[in-house]
């Protein structure tokens, strides 16, 4: 995960998984994995930074629950997470 402070103040997300990493149908699912994840944590998110993120042979072999989980893990030790997040909960 890469991140910036966003000169015009709005959080953006940029997402990639290279070719290298397996065929079509294995990228799109994890591209919609991380989706799905920062979708369920961007209300918690602080607000002001532009973040790119990229999935590894290991995020791609992981289930959504495990990409969710790690990503809440890196974003909370970063300091973008809020302190009112109510903790890594997938099953909603």
């Amino acid at each position: 995960m890469l991140f910036v402070k966003a000169p015009d103040g709005k959080t953006r997300f940029a997402m990639a998984v290279g070719k290298k990493l397996g065929k079509a149908h294995r990228r799109n699912r994890g591209r919609r994995m991380l989706k799905e994840s920062l979708r369920r944590l961007h209300p918690w998110m602080k607000e002001g930074w532009w973040f790119a993120m990229m999935l590894n042979e290991q995020g791609l072999n992981a289930s959504a629950p495990e990409v969710y989980n790690d990503l809440a893990r890196t974003l909370k030790r970063g300091g973008f997470l809020d302190d009112d997040w109510p903790g890594p909960v997938w099953y909603q």
